[in-house]
């Protein structure tokens, strides 16, 4: 793989850890998606650290290094975040409120009213 090749493989997974950092800050909790925004802030910095090698590969100064334990970190804090909150058990608000309205329960709105089950 040429240097070319590797600096468009690695802009095209910044891309896509974009994509997904996006969902997440859409539908995960503020936490969870700081920290996806964390993860594709490194990986965008990597990838454009390869592109200015490729352009001009004199003016590196060991920063991919740098970049690529952050990333890592990134990474590795992302995952054991995420599994801890996906393995709590608890519910988004959405999917209880569905849940309680399937149950024909009140839904307690964030106003204090509450509205009957569905």
């Amino acid at each position: 793989m040429t240097a070319q090749q590797a600096a468009e493989l690695l802009e095209t997974l910044a891309e896509r850890i974009g994509e997904c950092a996006a969902v997440v800050r859409l539908d995960g909790p503020p936490h969870i998606a700081r920290l996806a925004h964390d993860l594709w802030e490194q990986a965008s910095s990597i990838a454009a650290e390869a592109v200015l090698y490729v352009l001009a590969p004199e003016r590196m100064t060991g920063a991919p290094f740098e970049h690529a334990v952050f990333y890592d970190k990134a990474v590795t804090t992302f995952a054991e975040e995420a599994s801890a909150y996906l393995n709590t058990g608890r519910l988004p608000r959405w999917r209880l409120r569905t849940r309680l309205a399937r149950r024909g329960r009140p839904i307690r709105l964030s106003d204090g009213r509450t509205a009957p089950g569905e």
